[in-house]
């Protein structure tokens, strides 16, 4: 039977054909303007005008008549009833359905690898699809979903606003695979990091900020403090982890524990317990502008009149004062925003690490520590201020 479509169609079957075989079959609901117009067009009796539909609408049709027809037992065969001819007859019938069909099936255990990391970043790219009303995509990707990694990123027209979402696959002895996704959207200050299974199943035992410290006398402030960011990776399944300061503002509520898996600006109404984040970068601006290094001792012990003079007069005229545009409104809220930020930064100095490299372990189905490294930054309570990033309102 003639080739329906050109080599340069059959490839882009082959990479987007489990997307699109979602939106037709009803498992994704479509989501912007682009993929109703897309289901719309396989439902006529001519190949549609669109590129992808067109691709999409001829791969049916094919697959249809094939059903049809019966293709590869077109001609009569010579009847023999010997095992091995039948074998090979039906191993004949398979190879001319994977010809033709040209298209990565869905096994029978379920769906393939590559459509189950594409419906894990559909919310990222919900966000860029069809930003530009036509047929080139919207969005930057490293698809190598087939062999389990999956990147896509990219902005959208909101205030230059960027989302990214990164899924890896690692496979255990029995054949099953654990997700481990990345998310990451700028306009809300959200990162996450998430699996189909439960975090705590598949990183170590106890795994915790004694992971990163050996000292056993590390405070236990009321929000997490640490965001564990992961770099997934494409080739091989050693993957890193890291500790990285959550924005200062950003208050994210932990049970015991000083890191997080996850925090956004919009946590509150969201989550149990959840806060508003707090507006103090003006603190990196008043921290800059202080000379005597005894000043922010002085305010954390509420010592008000042990301040050097020009100090107080600075914080009493440009950051008290009427003509201030900052939102600290007296010594003692200053005081209380500072103990927020020496809590971080006296734990910030007890860690001994801030990575851990992990190999993933089939047999158990979950990572185990491989080696520790990058040490933190000896730095001073104020250069931990100003080097490190507040919470701001984007838009």
């Amino acid at each position: 039977m003639r080739p329906v479509l050109t080599p340069e169609e059959y490839e882009i079957l082959n990479e987007f054909g489990a997307w699109m075989n979602a939106l037709y079959d009803g498992t994704l609901t479509p989501l912007t303007k682009k993929q109703e117009e897309f289901c719309q067009n396989l439902d006529t009796d001519a190949p549609p005008t669109e590129k992808y539909a067109r691709i999409f609408w001829l791969y049916l049709k094919r697959k249809e008549l094939f059903k049809q027809n019966k293709l590869s037992n077109q001609k009569k065969l010579m009847k023999d009833d010997r095992e091995d001819w039948k074998k090979i007859r039906k191993m004949r019938f398979l190879i001319c359905s994977l010809m033709v069909l040209g298209f990565t099936w869905v096994s029978a255990q379920g769906k393939s690898l590559s459509h189950q990391l594409w419906e894990r970043v559909k919310d990222c790219q919900a966000l860029l699809d069809d930003t530009d009303n036509g047929e080139k995509l919207d969005f930057n990707k490293i698809d190598d979903s087939k062999n389990g990694y999956l990147k896509i990123w990219g902005s959208y027209p909101t205030c230059g606003c960027t989302c990214s979402s990164t899924v890896g696959a690692y496979r255990d002895i029995h054949g099953g695979y654990t997700f481990l996704q990345k998310e990451e959207s700028s306009c809300d200050w959200r990162k996450s990091i998430s699996s189909n299974k439960d975090l705590a199943v598949i990183l170590p035992d106890s795994f915790d900020i004694r992971v990163f410290s050996k000292s056993q006398a590390l405070i236990k402030p009321k929000y997490a403090l640490f965001f564990l960011d992961v770099e997934i990776p494409r080739f091989g399944t050693d993957t890193k982890f890291t500790l990285k300061l959550i924005p200062f503002g950003i208050l994210k509520p932990e049970e015991n524990s000083l890191i997080t898996y996850n925090y956004s600006e919009y946590n509150i109404g969201k989550e149990k317990n959840a806060i508003a984040p707090k507006f103090i970068q003006n603190l990196k601006h008043i921290v800059a502008k202080i000379n005597d290094g005894k000043t922010l001792m002085h305010l954390l012990n509420k010592n008000y009149d042990s301040i050097n003079p020009n100090d107080k007069k600075y914080i009493e005229q440009n950051v008290l004062g009427k003509a201030s545009s900052n939102r600290i409104k007296s010594l003692d809220e200053l005081t209380e925003t500072l103990i927020l930020l020496k809590n971080a930064y006296d734990v910030y100095s007890e860690l001994d690490f801030m990575s851990v490299m992990m190999k993933w372990n089939k047999e158990k189905g979950r990572f185990e520590i491989k080696s520790k490294g990058d040490l933190p930054k000896p730095v001073s309570f104020k250069e931990f201020i100003l080097e490190n990033e507040f919470w701001v309102p984007v838009c």
